[in-house]
């Protein structure tokens, strides 16, 4: 996973199916945060590393209203 985690810190990543399948890790380590009310250490430096690669890719990876509605109430 720490891998993952420095090459989505690194490297300008613009595959489509990529984009998917760390959408949907995203949005599950959101419902599972929003579930139980924690996290773990690496699912954090994930959601961290994911944020980093939109921001080096300038695009922001799609977002549904039930993500939405999980961090939201994390926060």
């Amino acid at each position: 996973m720490e891998l993952i985690i420095n090459a989505l810190k690194k490297m300008v990543l613009s595959d489509i199916t990529l984009e998917q399948m760390l959408t949907k890790v995203r949005k599950n380590i959101c419902d599972e945060i929003d579930k139980n009310k924690e996290y773990n250490n690496t699912e954090l430096q994930f959601l961290i590393a994911l944020g980093e690669q939109c921001f080096l890719n300038e695009y922001v990876y799609s977002f549904t209203e039930k993500e939405n509605k999980s961090v939201n109430n994390i926060m």
